[in-house]
């Protein structure tokens, strides 16, 4: 039978040191930040063809006419 695998205290995993958990801490943090400005980026994106293609249609009809 398998033995049971146990989670690792601070010091066995490397954590015991303040300025690797900043470390850490500040890596998890660049990551979330990096997440959310592609976000908005792709929603500026999606926001900018979307008024294109509004505009677009506006002036084919005003053509039309």
């Amino acid at each position: 039978m398998p033995k049971k695998k146990y989670l690792a205290t601070k010091k066995e995993k490397g954590l015991s040191s303040e300025k690797t958990y900043k470390d850490l801490l500040q890596e998890l943090k660049s990551i979330l930040a990096k997440g959310q400005y592609d976000a908005y980026k792709s929603v500026d994106n999606i926001r900018v063809q979307t008024y294109w293609q509004l505009g677009e249609r506006i002036v084919r009809e005003e053509l039309n006419n």
